[in-house]
């Protein structure tokens, strides 16, 4: 009935929750640190599926989504015992998730379900494969259907995805939600390619504010902060500089912090700098151009509870002169983030703590800038969390006619085709048009 090979099989995502799009993210995040993720579909949005006599309480709108995963190993699946040890690592990722037993039908805070998989139909009491009812409930066939290269997709199926809400079961349609969280940037330097902070003095209590709380009511969920520009022929910041840089704004973005909870990332390669902020203030995330190749900075990673934006680059500043050889960009980037990977495990530096960054732009032509992002999935593969660092980037200037500052649209552009790719962070600097891109891209 669908198109899926032995090993592979595709998980329904259900919630209802306040926080349904972060549960979402979580259990992605789990389900490709145990298994290749393939394919992610758009998210969905429908009225719950109640019983008679519901409490009126349990009328909440779901939002859901489907993966498509590989097993590890490549190993197939032929027995029902399988299919019972699926279910029981889903069950595991639910009660990890907070899901707590509750009646059938109730609001659910995360529910995973075995939708398809490669191997033979299975009926018995606890499971069945394809879901039962299936056909039935187009918050989950259609989901199922968009991991699917080549779907067979039912009559029924077709009529839902061309009509109105109104007209489909339970009122299924796509949301504006989308997988990608944004991650804004936060320049403090007098010389960013971007132009966004010429003058340092002007980052006041006020304009921080304003920045912050602008950047989180446009969907970013993570302020990145870096005080030393890596533009190509910048020039490097002595850790001094950088630090007093830094200390311009940290305080004021420390107590923002406390206020709305979002997450600090420090966008530093120097460890003299990291470790001064980690001893004086409250960090999620260290983002490092370099790939934490510096012992220094793996000891500091180590020493930390910060998860680490790992990031591919030939040199920095980046020069035209020092770039990838001509041959497909991933067979270079997944021997590198192999290595990075097993380099944090040695350390006792655990996979889910990692987010790889192909490094867009850092020693890259624009042929393989492009390659890298739509082959995303490489670096997916190999179970850690992803970003993608595009915004503004020269190479989306194919005129050669556009300032750095005025590619907004471009990478807004850009951002929408990420919608769907299982990418888990866009870094941009401007929020507003990558969100509505990253909704408009789960429409497409």
């Amino acid at each position: 009935m669908f198109n899926l090979a032995p090993d592979e099989f595709v998980i329904g995502l259900g919630s209802n929750s306040d926080n349904a799009i972060s549960k979402f993210r979580l259990a992605k995040q789990c389900l490709q640190s145990q298994f290749h993720l393939l394919a992610c579909s758009p998210i969905y949005s429908s009225d719950a599926l109640l019983p008679d006599n519901a409490p009126e309480n349990w009328n909440r709108p779901f939002l859901n989504a489907a993966l498509r995963l590989r097993n590890e190993d490549n190993q197939a699946f032929s027995t029902t015992a399988q299919a019972h040890s699926l279910l029981l690592r889903l069950k595991q990722i639910e009660q990890a998730l907070g899901r707590l037993p509750g009646p059938r039908w109730s609001p659910r805070v995360i529910d995973l379900d075995i939708l398809a998989w490669g191997g033979p139909q299975i009926q018995s009491e606890e499971l069945t494969i394809p879901h039962r009812e299936l056909l039935e409930r187009p918050f989950a066939l259609l989901p199922l259907e968009d991991c699917i290269p080549e779907p067979a997709s039912s009559t029924q199926s077709l009529c839902w995805r061309y009509s109105s809400p109104e007209s489909v079961p339970f009122r299924t349609r796509r949301s504006a939600s989308t997988w990608p969280e944004i991650v804004a940037i936060l320049n403090i330097t007098p010389d960013s390619f971007s132009s966004q902070a010429e003058n340092l003095s002007g980052w006041t209590p006020e304009r921080l504010e304003h920045f912050v709380t602008h950047h989180l009511n446009c969907g970013a969920t993570v302020i990145d902060i870096g005080a030393e520009s890596t533009r190509p022929g910048g020039v490097p910041t002595a850790p001094a500089e950088e630090i007093r840089r830094l200390e311009i704004v940290l305080p004021e973005i420390s107590r923002l912090k406390k206020v709305h909870g979002f997450k600090l990332s420090l966008d530093s390669r120097n460890p003299r700098t990291v470790e001064h902020v980690l001893g004086q203030y409250s960090l999620d995330w260290i983002n490092d151009v370099e790939g934490f190749t510096n012992p220094l900075m793996m000891k500091l990673a180590r020493s930390s509870n910060c998860d680490l934006v790992i990031m591919h680059s030939l040199s920095i500043p980046p020069t035209q002169s020092k770039v990838l050889p001509a041959k497909p960009p991933y067979d270079i980037l997944v021997p590198w983030a192999r290595e990075r990977i097993h380099a944090c495990q040695n350390l006792n530096i655990s996979r889910e703590r990692i987010i790889l960054d192909p490094g867009i732009g850092f020693g890259k032509t624009a042929a393989q800038n492009q390659a890298l992002i739509r082959g995303i999935s490489e670096l997916q593969a190999l179970g850690c969390r992803t970003l993608i660092g595009h915004s503004r980037k020269r190479f989306l200037d194919i005129t050669q006619t556009i300032s750095a500052g005025d590619r907004d649209l471009e990478s807004a552009i850009l951002s929408s085709s990420l919608s769907c790719s299982g990418t888990d962070y866009v870094r941009v600097h401007n929020s507003e048009f990558t969100q509505r891109a990253l909704a408009l891209g789960n429409f497409l």
